[in-house]
């Protein structure tokens, strides 16, 4: 603790200086012999005190006018420093005056007992303010610490995204070695069904997850027989009948992940229907679960304007008559009305042009692999 004795009267000075040495002997103790030679020894940061006592009457400055002054560039500072006022005048006035300003105000001749008490208060409230300091200090450091974490959360969430888009696209491109319509064919279902979403109001996770389903949704056909999936004519009904198990086989597959467990019943109920004559379970209206009506909806649309081994694909124009025909018995209407405006937004479109893309990509990546099959040493590619 570094205290500085401000008085023009040399016994005072002694008397304040013995007194606190002796009860303070590891503290530092500094005099000014005046209110001007403070602030200079304060402002100048020759000795910044903890603790000032202050007379308040002295030649020059007074006492208060010496601690305003101090006041003024400790706050600046955000420096706590406590001033107590000694002085002979005991008016309530000047004691009112002086507590607008100063700490504590005590009058001489001084109880020397009193005085140690109220020296000892301002150490109490300066270790109080340095450990609230330091406390402020720590929660900055936390909050900052909190804030790297949470963009480090950030990076691998949106690198988890990543890496759950590309398994997709993957698992999209093995179902196809299955069935040679279907790879595309679930990319553009699942881009369609969370721009449906996005337009309903559901939030980022939600509609990420709805497209993920769309990714997914016939994941169950790796199970079905090739010369089913694969078949040029239109199936006959226990082909029909095997071929519509893709959807709870798909739901199985996906069951054990957990971080997907929302949209498994997406996957099961996707060929349910608006007026209960769907599959697997008849369900109807409200009852099919919202990320199921939704895929719906993207599915057959894609199926329509899409060749198919068994039927050739159909304008955009008659698939759009299609779903709105079909609306209110097939489908959802409020689905089918989101789908229309996307529509006429041109944001399906988009949504093809951007699964093109994806997939030319990949196509080029296939081709660029194909070409250096052959090269055994690193020095063939150079």
């Amino acid at each position: 603790m570094k205290f500085l004795i401000v008085d023009d009267d040399p016994f005072i000075q002694k008397m304040l200086e013995i007194t606190l040495k002796k009860n303070f002997p590891q503290d530092e103790i500094k005099i000014a012999n005046n209110g001007i030679e403070a602030v200079n020894i304060v402002t100048t940061g020759e000795f910044i005190p903890d603790i000032i006592l202050m007379d308040y009457m002295m030649p020059e400055m007074s006492g208060l006018a010496a601690s305003k002054e101090i006041r003024n560039w400790a706050k600046d500072k955000s420096i706590l420093i406590y001033i107590i006022m000694v002085t002979a005048k005991s008016q309530r006035e000047t004691e009112l005056e002086s507590l607008d300003v100063v700490d504590d105000f005590i009058t001489k001749p001084m109880d020397m007992d009193v005085f140690l008490s109220r020296v000892k208060v301002g150490i109490r409230t300066i270790n109080m303010f340095e450990e609230k300091t330091k406390l402020l200090k720590e929660n900055i450091k936390l909050y900052d610490h909190l804030v790297e974490i949470n963009l480090i959360n950030e990076k691998l969430i949106n690198k988890l995204s990543e890496v759950i888009e590309q398994m997709a696209v993957s698992l999209s491109e093995a179902i196809e070695y299955k069935d040679l319509t279907t790879g595309s064919h679930v990319l553009r279902v699942g881009y369609i069904s969370e721009a449906i979403g996005v337009e309903l109001g559901l939030n980022e996770d939600k509609a990420e997850m709805l497209k993920y389903a769309g990714f997914f949704h016939d994941i169950g056909k790796i199970a079905i027989p090739d010369n089913i999936l694969q078949k040029p004519g239109r199936l006959d009904e226990n082909e029909f009948s095997i071929i519509k198990k893709h959807s709870q086989i798909g739901a199985e597959i996906i069951k054990p992940i957990k971080y997907f467990s929302e949209i498994i019943d997406g996957i099961r109920h996707h060929h349910e229907r608006w007026d209960g004559k769907g599959y697997p379970d008849g369900l109807s209206e409200d009852k099919i679960p919202l990320y199921a009506r939704i895929i719906a909806v993207a599915d057959v649309f894609d199926v329509i304007v899409s060749k198919r081994p068994y039927k050739e694909p159909k304008s955009i124009d008659d698939a759009i008559t299609e779903i709105v025909k079909n609306s209110g018995t097939q489908f959802d209407p409020q689905v089918v009305k989101i789908f229309e405006d996307l529509y006429k937004k041109g944001i399906i479109h988009k949504i093809y042009e951007r699964v093109e893309l994806i997939k030319n990509t990949d196509q080029r990546l296939v081709e660029a692999l194909k070409s250096i099959k052959s090269v055994t040493s690193i020095k063939e590619i150079k």
